[in-house]
């Protein structure tokens, strides 16, 4: 790549948090010339038998993917539950107003009994101020606040440029009937129009790694944060807790320890004078979610905690998704970080 391009930045970034307010994070919105294009909700919750559940979903434009739903159910790994294939798939009504969001009234759901899928799930997502409701009947009905700040950064590239935000909410209520709590993540995706995530340089060669962590302390703090690791510039790294910007910097190195099918055991980066840990276990990857991506990417859960911090842990889960053939081709596979 020509690192000396005319008004190409190599997808060098710059990072902050930010304070929630909807009336600014507008779907119709320009921000550094890019319009929002994806938008995905997703989190971790585990529940009092101790099992994990990972609820995820995707929007473009007023339509929805689906919920993938995974759980850790004993047969090694968080796996594929069969409620993804009942969650709701295709066009939601939204209403948008200066501070409040809905997704709701989907429209297969609105034709005859006899053309609907039995068994097809109800769906209500709504955003007022900072309150968040996620309801899709016997599935999932959670509800819960923002409780820190969100993280934001923007990448130059003259080729693709991307803006990239996400606010953390923290939830109880039920999954799969079960009472739970957790976090749950809203981040948007701004790129040119057109683009989809996956084909994008972004996925197909440059991203390495991409940490999502959130940590709940016995003293009621909430710590969150995204550490991006990649090629040419490709580095972010935010992390938010008690309404403080704690870490910030695009300026972040990675180094890995991988197991034999290419998931990551042990990470850890620095950030700007902090470094932080990944450690993961072989019951923790997501390989049924894996398989149905390309470009050899790796998704799993974990636990990351900043080096020196003592606080005692009450709940603590990351997603972590990688590529190991770029690791490893970037020299960062290590065999310890011991």
């Amino acid at each position: 790549m020509d690192d000396y391009g005319y008004g190409d930045f190599n997808y060098r970034t710059v990072v902050s948090g930010f304070v929630n307010d909807l009336s600014r994070l507008q779907p119709g919105a320009v921000h550094f010339g890019l319009e929002q294009q994806i938008e995905y909700i997703y989190g971790f919750f585990v529940g009092e038998d101790g099992a994990i559940t990972c609820l995820e979903q995707k929007f473009v434009g007023s339509v929805s993917t689906g919920t993938f739903v995974m759980r850790t159910d004993g047969r090694g790994g968080m796996n594929i539950a069969p409620e993804t294939t009942r969650s709701y798939r295709g066009e939601v009504r939204r209403t948008i107003e200066d501070k409040y969001r809905k997704w709701s009234d989907p429209v297969m759901l609105r034709l005859p009994e006899s053309a609907r899928r039995e068994g097809d799930l109800p769906y209500l997502l709504e955003l007022d101020g900072d309150h968040f409701v996620w309801d899709q009947g016997d599935l999932c009905h959670l509800e819960g606040d923002i409780k820190t700040l969100g993280v934001q950064f923007y990448a130059a590239s003259a080729e693709e440029p991307l803006f990239f935000t996400s606010i953390p909410y923290w939830v109880t209520g039920t999954v799969l009937g079960r009472p739970t709590s957790g976090l749950v993540y809203f981040d948007r995706v701004h790129l040119r129009p057109g683009r989809e995530w996956k084909e994008t340089k972004m996925f197909t060669d440059i991203q390495l790694s991409w940490n999502i962590f959130g940590n709940v302390y016995s003293d009621g703090s909430i710590e969150y944060g995204k550490i991006v690791v990649g090629k040419d510039g490709f580095n972010a790294a935010m992390v938010v807790d008690d309404h403080r910007l704690t870490a910030g910097s695009s300026d972040v190195q990675g180094r890995y320890v991988l197991n034999e099918g290419g998931f990551i055991r042990h990470a850890q980066y620095d950030v700007g004078g902090h470094t932080y840990e990944f450690r993961g276990e072989d019951e923790n990857n997501m390989a049924e979610f894996s398989a149905s991506r390309w470009n050899g990417y790796h998704a799993q859960f974990g636990v990351t905690r900043r080096l020196g911090d003592d606080r005692e842990l009450v709940s603590g889960v990351t997603w972590l998704e990688s590529f190991d053939h770029r690791i490893r081709d970037a020299g960062l596979a290590l065999t310890s970080l011991d």
